[in-house]
C-alpha cells in the first residue's frame, strides 16, 4: 500500500507531493495544478486549485492497481471537507475514533474533524474512482460569509465558527440530481485557462450551497407532522432512484409507495422536502432534461425520444418540453441545426 501525508493547505504543494508519489509531472493551468499517470500505480488524473476566502477544490479520476492511503495532518485548523463520490467507494477514518465512514457512488458528506485529530482517506484498487473534495478553511471563509451565517441552520453556523475544531461535525447524505449533474460538468469540462478556473469556482460554491440546503431539508424533516428517520430518508431516495433508473416508466405515487413500503402522504411530503419538487414535477423535469440531452446528440427523432422516455403521445411530450424550456422540441432542433451551420 502506498501512503502520503498531507500537511499543506496550499494545493500547489499538495499536488506536487501527490505527483511525486505517483511518479508524475505537474502541469499548471491558470492556478489549477494537475498531473496524469499511467504506470505501476494505475492510471488517472488528479487536479487541485486554491481560491480566495479559503476555498479549495481537488478532484480524483483514477483507476488504481494498489490501495492508496492519504493521511491528513493539518493541525487544529482542519478545513471543512465537502466530499462528493461520483463513482466508486472511499473510506475515511479519524485518529481518535475507530469509526470508518464509507462514501459510495452518488453519496456526499460534510466532514470537520475535531482539532488535533488526524484523519485518513483510503482508496481501494480495482474500480474507477471519481471524487471531488471542496475544502473550506473556516477562519478565511468567515470573512466572506459571516454576515450571512444567521440564515443557515444553527448546527452549521456553529460548525463554521468553530475555527479551531473544538467539536467534530459529520453529515452524510445521498447526492441529489443537481449535485450529480454539477460533478459531471466538472469531470467532462474541456475548458482551460480562465474559463475553466471560473467554472470550477462557480461549481464548487454550487456544491457547497446544495449540500447546506440538503442539511437544512433533512433537519427540517423532523419538524413536520410526520417524523422522518434515517431509514425513511433511504426509502425516499430509493423511490427517487427507481424513477431515475426506469425513465421509460411514469410510476404513480401509489405504485412508488407500494414499492418502498411507505404511506403515500408521507412519501409525498418527504419527497417534496428532500427534493423541493413533487414526485410528478421531479419525474417530468428529469424526463425533459434527458430528452434535451438526446436532442443534443442528434441520433433520434422527436417521436423516438418521446417513446424512449415514456410518452406515446408526441404532442403531449412537446408541450411538456416547451413548458420546461420555452421551446418546442422541433424549434430546439432547428436552433441546433442553425448553430452547426456557422
Amino acid at each position: 500500500m502506498q501512503s502520503i501525508t498531507i500537511t499543506n493547505f496550499n494545493f500547489e504543494a499538495r499536488i506536487m507531493n501527490l505527483a511525486n508519489m505517483f511518479n508524475s509531472e505537474v502541469e499548471n493551468d491558470c492556478g489549477e495544478y494537475s498531473f496524469k499517470f499511467d504506470n505501476q500505480f494505475g492510471e488517472g488524473t488528479i487536479r487541485g486549485i486554491n481560491f480566495d476566502h479559503g476555498v479549495s477544490v481537488i478532484s480524483y479520476d483514477i483507476d488504481l492497481k494498489q490501495p492508496i492511503l492519504i493521511k491528513y495532518n493539518l493541525g487544529r485548523r482542519h478545513p471543512v471537507q465537502f466530499h462528493y463520490t461520483n463513482r466508486g467507494e472511499v473510506q475515511l477514518e479519524s485518529s481518535n475514533t475507530n469509526i470508518k465512514h464509507s462514501v459510495n457512488t452518488n453519496e456526499a458528506m460534510i466532514y470537520a474533524p475535531e482539532g488535533n485529530t488526524n484523519y485518513e482517506m483510503l482508496i481501494h484498487p480495482g474500480n474507477r474512482i471519481q471524487i471531488i473534495q471542496v475544502e473550506v478553511v473556516r477562519f478565511l471563509f468567515l470573512r466572506k460569509i459571516v454576515c450571512d451565517l444567521g440564515t443557515i441552520p444553527t448546527a452549521l453556523n456553529e460548525m463554521f465558527h468553530d475555527t479551531i475544531g473544538e467539536k467534530s461535525f459529520y453529515f452524510e447524505t445521498t447526492s441529489e440530481p443537481i449535485i450529480v449533474n454539477t460533478i459531471a460538468d466538472l469531470f467532462k469540462s474541456k475548458q482551460s485557462g480562465l474559463e475553466r478556473k471560473l467554472l470550477i469556482e462557480a461549481k464548487s460554491l454550487k456544491l457547497i450551497t446544495t449540500l447546506i440546503k440538503r442539511f437544512r431539508v433533512e433537519t427540517d424533516l423532523g419538524s413536520t407532522s410526520y417524523r422522518f428517520n434515517d431509514d425513511d430518508i433511504k426509502l425516499i431516495n430509493k423511490a427517487k432512484n427507481f424513477i431515475i433508473d426506469n425513465i421509460h416508466l411514469t410510476p404513480t405515487v401509489k405504485e412508488l409507495s407500494h414499492l418502498i413500503g411507505m404511506n403515500t402522504n408521507k412519501l409525498q411530503k418527504g419527497f417534496n422536502l428532500l427534493f423541493s419538487k413533487s414526485i410528478r414535477q421531479f419525474t417530468i423535469t428529469l424526463k425533459m432534461h434527458i430528452a434535451l440531452n438526446l436532442l443534443d446528440q442528434g441520433n433520434l427523432s422527436i417521436s423516438e425520444i418521446a417513446y424512449k422516455i415514456g410518452y406515446t403521445n408526441k404532442g403531449h411530450f412537446s408541450q411538456l418540453f416547451k413548458k420546461e424550456f420555452g421551446l418546442l422540441p422541433s424549434e430546439y432542433m432547428n436552433r441546433i441545426a442553425t448553430f452547426h451551420t456557422f
